[in-house]
C-alpha cells in the first residue's frame, strides 16, 4: 500500500522489471479493491432510524407524498380528525404540495421524448434508425411502463440503486481493457505490449478505488462529527478530503511520467488526452448502466 499510494508508477515498473514476489498480483488487487469500494457504502449505510422525544426535542415532520388531487383531498380529510399536536408532525401543506409537483409530468399520462408530440406506441413511437428494431420495440415497451416505474422508484429509490450497484463491478471490469486500449493508442510509439498497458491500468484503477474508499470513510467520519458537534474532526476530514482530491490527478501525472518516461510537456498533454478519452467512455458506460438499471428495476 505504501508503494501504491506514495510512489506513483512504482508497482507497475517493479512488476514489469520482474520484481513481483513481494507484491500482490495486480488482478487480485483490482478485484479486492473493487469489491471493497462497492461493498463499503452498504456497510456504512443503515436503515435503522431512532427518534427520541425529550423535553427539548423537536419532533421531525412526517413527509407525505400523493399521486393525485383526489388522494390529496382524502388525506386532508383523514388528517383533519387527528389531535392538533399530531397534525403538527406532518407539515401537511408543504409535504403534500411537493408530492403532487413531483408527479405532475405524468398527470395527463403523456410522455415526451423527441419533439413536441407526446409519445404513442403507434402514432409516435421511439424509433432510432440505426438501432435494431427489437431494441426499439423494447424501449417502447419500457416507455409504456415508465410513469408507474418512476413513481415506484420515487417512493423506494433502492429499487434502482440496488440494480446499479449490481452492474457497476462488471462495468468497471469491462472498462479495464478499454482503458488499456486508450493507453495503447496514446502511446502507440512507446514500443510497449498491450499487456504492459493493462498492468498500468490495473494499478491506476486500484489507486483510484483506494482513494474512493478513503473519501467514503472520511464522509462517514464527517457525518459522525457533525452529529456529535465535533468541529475539530470536521476540519480534519475536510482537509484530508482536499488532500486526496489534489493528490489524485497529480498521482496520475507522475505515474505516467515514471512508467513511460517521456518529457513533462508530452506527459502533461497525454495525461489530459487520456483523461478526456477515459471519462468520455466512462460517461457512456455509466449512462448505459443507469438505463439498464432503470429497465431491470
Amino acid at each position: 500500500m505504501r508503494a501504491l499510494l506514495l510512489h506513483p508508477g512504482r508497482l507497475t515498473r517493479d512488476f514489469l522489471s520482474g520484481r513481483r514476489y513481494r507484491y500482490t498480483p495486480p488482478l487480485r488487487l483490482f478485484l479486492f479493491s473493487s469489491l471493497a469500494v462497492f461493498l463499503l457504502p452498504f456497510l456504512l449505510a443503515s436503515d435503522l432510524v431512532s427518534i427520541e422525544f425529550g423535553q427539548d426535542a423537536e419532533p421531525p415532520p412526517v413527509q407525505v407524498s400523493v399521486s393525485s388531487e383526489q388522494e390529496l383531498e382524502r388525506l386532508k380529510t383523514v388528517l383533519a380528525d387527528l389531535p392538533p399536536e399530531q397534525q403538527e408532525l406532518f407539515n401537511l401543506d408543504q409535504a403534500l404540495v411537493q408530492g403532487v409537483e413531483l408527479d405532475s409530468d405524468f398527470r395527463d399520462g403523456n410522455l415526451y421524448f423527441f419533439g413536441d408530440e407526446p409519445w404513442d406506441p403507434v402514432t409516435n413511437p421511439i424509433a432510432v434508425g440505426w438501432w435494431p428494431q427489437a431494441l426499439n420495440d423494447r424501449l417502447n415497451a419500457e416507455a409504456e411502463n415508465m410513469p408507474q416505474k418512476m413513481r415506484q422508484i420515487g417512493e423506494d429509490p433502492a429499487l434502482i440503486v440496488g440494480e446499479i450497484f449490481d452492474l457497476l463491478p462488471a462495468t468497471m471490469f469491462i472498462m479495464l481493457p478499454l482503458a488499456a486500449l486508450i493507453l495503447k493508442f496514446w502511446y502507440s510509439f512507446a514500443k510497449r505490449f498491450y499487456f504492459e498497458h493493462l498492468i498500468f491500468a490495473l494499478h491506476v484503477h486500484v489507486f483510484i478505488f483506494v482513494c474512493l474508499i478513503g473519501l467514503l470513510l472520511l464522509e462517514f467520519m464527517d457525518g459522525m462529527a457533525h452529529t456529535n458537534d465535533l468541529v475539530w474532526l470536521q476540519k480534519i476530514t475536510l482537509w484530508l478530503s482536499i488532500g486526496v482530491a489534489i493528490w489524485l490527478p497529480l498521482y496520475l501525472l507522475l505515474a505516467l511520467k515514471r512508467v513511460y518516461g517521456q518529457g513533462w510537456l508530452m506527459t502533461l498533454f497525454k495525461a489530459g488526452a487520456i483523461s478526456a478519452s477515459y471519462f468520455t467512455l466512462l460517461t457512456v458506460a455509466f449512462s448505459l448502466v443507469l438505463i439498464v438499471g432503470f429497465i431491470r428495476g
